[in-house]
C-alpha cells in the first residue's frame, strides 16, 4: 500500500504538469467527441470501473530474463482496454513482482 501511495503521489505531480494538461487537454478535444470509438470506450470503462463485480486483471508482473512479459507496445494496451470495454470488465494491470501480502510469489515464466 506504501508503494501504491507513492506512486498515486507522482501521477498526480505528473497530472499537474502543464505538458500533461496539455495533452490532455488535445485527447479531449480531438478524441472525446459524441458518438467516437474512444468516447464510447472510455464511458464503459469509466462505468464499469464504478463496480468491482466485473474485473480482467493483467498479470504484468513477470520479469522473466528483464522483461516484464507483457510487452511496451501501445497495441498491447489498447487491446487490453478495448477488451475490457467490450466485456464490461473494470481493468487492472498488476505490475507488482512481489509485495509483503504476496511474499514469494511465484510465475509462470520459462
Amino acid at each position: 500500500a506504501l508503494a501504491c501511495r507513492a506512486c498515486h503521489r507522482r501521477m498526480a505531480a505528473f497530472a499537474a504538469t502543464a505538458l500533461a494538461k496539455r495533452d490532455s487537454a488535445r485527447f479531449s478535444y480531438g478524441c472525446q467527441q459524441p458518438g467516437s470509438a474512444s468516447r464510447f470506450a472510455t464511458d464503459r470503462i469509466d462505468a464499469v470501473g464504478a463496480s468491482l463485480d466485473r474485473v480482467l486483471v493483467i498479470d504484468a508482473s513477470c520479469a522473466c530474463n528483464g522483461d516484464n512479459g507483457i510487452g511496451n507496445l501501445f497495441g498491447d494496451y489498447s487491446m487490453w482496454f478495448t477488451v475490457a470495454a467490450l466485456s464490461d470488465r473494470a481493468i487492472f494491470i498488476d505490475w507488482v513482482f512481489d509485495s509483503p501480502d504476496r511474499p514469494n510469489r511465484t510465475h509462470g515464466c520459462g
